[in-house]
């Protein structure tokens, strides 16, 4: 059988303590780390899409490409170990992944956001998103009640962009090539801190919970 890559950033279980905490509360998500393939592939996508897209897009950031599963927004500094407590009780198991066609949210003239799709056990992920759900409730947060659509966020078009612009885009995003990548089995869930300034946003690790 073909040896698959590992995801970049497969993550120890354990709790990994910032050295940035302070009493503001963090910005939190958490996510599938994503193989090197599957970068690679995101990568290409966005060269292609710089290349022959209108200016008007926001890039994201080489290398920050991550298939996002929940984001949680802003936690309390203080209740932080509670949820890194809360998700280490998460049962999951491994999910088979792959890669699908570039798409847009929004309708044509308000679309907001290139990514590529991810397709897969649409069965394994719903029942990864349930269990996920009810252990960030156990923890003291909202669930959150909006559909999930898996992704890889690519880009997003900035406020200024015009209504033909975005039709525009939209079009041209229709035709992208399909995107590389060999399937992969998704074991792991990671909880990240997003760190936000001038630049790209920096993704620091919390702690990671393998499925199984």
């Amino acid at each position: 059988m073909e040896e698959r890559e590992s995801p970049v950033h497969p993550g120890p279980p354990a709790f990994i303590e910032s050295q940035h905490w302070n009493a503001e509360a963090m910005r939190l998500f958490t996510a599938i780390d994503i193989p090197a393939a599957w970068l690679r592939a995101a990568d290409a996508a966005a060269a292609e899409l710089t290349r022959r897209a209108e200016p008007g897009l926001r890039m994201s950031a080489p290398g920050n490409t991550h298939l996002t599963v929940r984001f949680l927004g802003e936690v309390e500094d203080d209740d932080v170990p509670a949820l890194v407590a809360a998700l280490a009780q998460l049962r999951a198991t491994p999910c088979e992944l792959r890669l699908s066609a570039a798409g847009t949210f929004g309708s044509a003239a308000r679309t907001r956001v290139v990514w590529l799709g991810v397709d897969g056990d649409q069965s394994c992920l719903d029942r990864l998103v349930g269990a996920l759900d009810t252990v960030l409730a156990e923890a003291g947060l909202e669930p959150d009640q909006s559909a999930w659509r898996p992704h890889l966020t690519l880009a997003r078009v900035r406020d200024r962009t015009g209504a033909e612009e975005r039709r525009a885009l939209a079009e041209l995003v229709g035709t992208l090539p399909a995107p590389a990548g060999e399937p992969f089995v998704a074991d792991c869930l990671a909880l990240y801190r997003s760190h936000r300034g001038s630049g790209p946003a920096h993704y620091e690790l919390l702690t990671s919970v393998r499925f199984g």
